[in-house]
């Protein structure tokens, strides 16, 4: 029998804090849904609601799924009607010109019936229990569950007569002034604080001693980004820089490290502002797989003709050595069977091969170290040359245990990078997360404005980043496919600029067109296989703006959201799906538009960097309504890309059953709904939106040993926040869809093979 549905907190004034519903001394309820459970697991709960909060004349108006309406809706703090779509609530509040604060919104006149529990950020303060059925506590930590007894009440009077001189340790009962008893706890009761949510103690460390942060720095294709985290995985604050990319000529792109430094300092002043130094633990860094070139004092030396020394980074998404990548490739050699088979352009030896080809005076010459971007940044910080694993297995065909293939570099005319133990591109190793030197050298410190000494953890690429923040969250109870399984039944798609499919093993599989197996590239002890497509948001944004209406597009997004920021895709998944019948899927439009997504190349599982992008199906007319249906093919062309990675890693012996996103695109509805789609899989999406600079702050967490592996520290730090079902009854149309896919790239090889043919003859 279901329960009567009870008045419930979805509107709030001013700077007022959720409030838990405490259903018995040990239950409680989600004032926005009807999820359950202790109070420990539901207070990390409540951040979930944050992302659909609207704010309003000094209310947070928070997204209802109680069961008021069919779906999750809005209520009116100045009236009884609800909204299920946000941009008709906020038509409404502004059409209306609705009155600011009345007395009491009708919204939450019953909260005076429920008996609500004050949700403080973990760890800050012990929450306070009030409410009928829970006396409030004046002073003491509130303790629940068995592993140590709550506070006596003597305990309670001896806090409050000795708050100005003595405390009292809650674990031992041993009676200290508050100055010793933060170092006392650190000392002799770490490991419980650390494992605070195991142990059943509510917000004791934020009592006892001043909140632990990591900061993670997470470099992006055309910015800097850092974020504070807690260690509970939660982003306090986070802070954006861009940086800027350079195209001397075609398909080079070529970056500054000086000014990569200088913005990573930047952000990682602003997001610590306000915070005492101590209080930052850890540090990590993740980066795109740019490779950075310095002479033999550590200076920069130029990657192009121009000469100019400060452009001393040759990006990731530079192709310039497709044809050393080729000539690598045909030598065939045996470390290629951990890249699919085939050299991609984006790695380093061809690049360097590349550099010593064409600019041999200029810079091969000159270069005394040759980095990975996020190792540069790691020897930045602490001065330590030791490279991470997940850097050279990766991007530089490093083979552990063995190390270095003498043979691969000699093969491939690089036999230059063997002198002096391989010193210009590394001859020590470390596995991500591990303590590099001595943690920040006083330079680095100053420059990032924290602590000398305090720990940075070896870094990951980037997207590795993003599988870190993800892929080993705890999903119990979200009635998933994965929920019983190991890790390796799971996917982690970092979608940004490209897109990275990581899916780990406890064995080698090789996957052809697939990098990888790399043993403990991102975790430690576990094979990794890295899908991956070359061009996804980048090839919306290429689709989308150099259409005839983006124009237009642009005028009418900003008529229709000007006050919420909405961006253009928000309005195009509007659009779309007003386009749609009633009753019929978004999906159904794109039945007569196909597109073949790789303009940028073929990454995974084809390997083929000449292969073009394909459309079938345009017309002449240039509306918006074309615009919207060209973006949506695009997207379909990319879930489906992905779904060709699927199938060529499930043939080589890897069992996916759940995905799970991160990264800008993840935060498009109609771009993981239909990857939901597609792939027939659930889709898990993060609590927190910033999972790479979570997986980056993991790194920090590590190398501060506040967690004994990397495996605990992504349990406790990275959560879920939102599961996208597949829409099963569009399984038929993907499946034709998919076979048309298919087709476009037989035929795109049968016309290249009719147009060579010709030229031979």
């Amino acid at each position: 029998m279901a329960r009567k549905q009870e008045p419930h907190l979805s509107v709030l004034h001013g700077n007022t804090k959720p409030k838990l519903i405490q259903r018995s001394q040990h239950l409680f309820q989600c004032p926005f849904c009807p999820k359950e459970g202790e109070y420990c697991k539901l207070v990390p709960h409540l951040q979930c609601h944050n992302k659909d909060v609207v704010r309003y004349a000094g209310f947070s108006i928070y997204k209802c799924r109680r069961g008021c309406v069919s779906s999750g809706h809005y209520h009116c703090c100045f009236c009884s009607k609800t909204y299920v779509r946000r941009d008709n609530f906020l038509r409404h509040l502004k059409l209306n010109k609705c009155v600011v604060n009345p007395a009491v919104p009708p919204a939450v006149t019953g909260l005076s019936l429920l008996p609500p529990v004050t949700v403080l950020p973990a760890p800050s303060a012990p929450p306070i229990v009030t409410g009928t059925s829970m006396p409030p506590k004046k002073t003491g930590p509130i303790v629940t569950g068995t592993s140590v007894p709550p506070a006596s009440s003597s305990h309670t009077r001896d806090r409050c007569k000795s708050k100005m001189k003595t405390t009292m340790c809650c674990f031992c009962h041993l009676k200290l002034n508050k100055k010793n008893l933060k170092l006392h706890m650190k000392r002799r009761h770490s490991e419980t604080l650390v494992n605070i949510k195991e142990h059943h103690f509510v917000d004791m460390a934020g009592l006892l001693m001043e909140e632990v942060y990591y900061v993670g720095v997470d470099i992006g294709t055309a910015s800097v980004r850092a974020a504070l985290v807690t260690r509970d995985g939660l982003v306090k604050t986070t802070a954006e820089e861009p940086i800027s990319i350079w195209e001397p000529q075609s398909d080079h792109y070529v970056q500054s490290s000086s000014e990569i430094w200088m913005k990573c300092c930047a952000v990682v002043k602003k997001v610590t502002q306000g915070v005492e130094k101590s209080q930052v633990s850890g540090l990590g860094f993740d980066a795109t797989c740019s490779l950075v070139v310095l002479d033999q004092n550590f200076q920069p030396v130029p990657v192009n003709q121009d000469g100019d020394s400060h452009r001393n980074v040759v990006m990731w998404m530079d192709h310039r050595a497709a044809e050393q990548a080729n000539r690598i490739t045909s030598a065939g050699h045996k470390v290629l069977s951990r890249v699919g088979g085939v050299m991609s352009p984006e790695m380093q030896p061809p690049k360097l091969l590349w550099l010593k080809e064409n600019l041999k005076e200029s810079c091969w010459d000159k270069a005394a170290h040759f980095f990975d971007l996020p190792d540069f940044l790691s020897w930045k910080a602490t001065g330590s040359l030791t490279r991470s694993l997940c850097t050279v297995v990766c991007k530089w065909m490093y083979c552990p245990p063995d190390g270095w293939d003498d043979s691969f570099w000699t093969s491939i005319g690089l036999e230059d990078l063997l002198e002096n133990d391989f010193s210009k591109i590394g001859s020590e190793m470390c596995s991500p997360g591990s303590p590099l030197g001595s943690g920040l050298t006083p330079e680095a410190a100053a420059d990032l404005g924290l602590d000398p000494g305090t720990a940075v953890g070896a870094s990951l690429i980037d997207a590795h980043a993003g599988g870190l923040g993800v892929i080993g969250a705890n999903v119990t109870g979200f009635d998933l496919p994965c929920e019983d399984k190991p890790v390796t039944s799971r996917m982690a798609m970092i979608c940004g600029t490209s897109t990275c499919h990581m899916a780990v093993s406890e064995q080698p599989l090789f996957v052809p067109g697939v990098w990888g197996p790399y043993l403990s590239s991102m975790l430690p002890d576990m094979w990794l296989n890295e899908g991956g497509q070359s061009a996804t948001g980048r090839l919306i944004d290429h689709l989308v703006k150099g259409h005839a209406a983006y124009a237009q597009l642009q005028e009418q997004t900003q008529q229709r959201f000007p006050f919420t920021g909405e961006n253009i895709y928000s309005y195009l998944n509007s659009h779309l799906s007003l386009m749609a019948a009633s009753n019929s899927s978004v999906d159904l439009l794109g039945s007569s538009l196909h597109l073949w997504p790789d303009f940028h190349g073929n990454r995974s599982p084809l390997a083929d960097p000449t292969l073009k992008g394909m459309v079938i199906g345009l017309s002449v007319s240039q509306t918006i309504d074309d615009l919207a249906l060209l973006y949506l093919a695009t997207v379909q062309a990319l879930a489906l890309g992905t779904l060709h990675i699927l199938e060529a890693m499930k043939e080589a012996g890897h069992d996916i059953t759940t995905l799970f996103l991160c990264g800008g695109l993840s935060k498009n509805a109609l771009f993981v709904q239909i990857h939901a789609n597609a792939t027939g899989l659930p889709v898990v999406l993060p609590d927190q939106a910033e999972a790479v600079l979570i997986g980056a702050a993991i790194l920090g967490a590590c190398a501060s040993q506040h967690f004994s592996s990397v495996q605990e520290a992504m349990e406790k730090m990275a959560k879920v926040g939102r599961v996208v079902q597949p829409d099963h009854k569009l399984q038929s149309f993907y499946k034709r869809k998919y076979t048309v896919f298919l087709r476009l790239f037989d035929h795109q090889r049968e016309y290249q093979a009719i147009m060579d043919h010709k030229e031979a003859d």
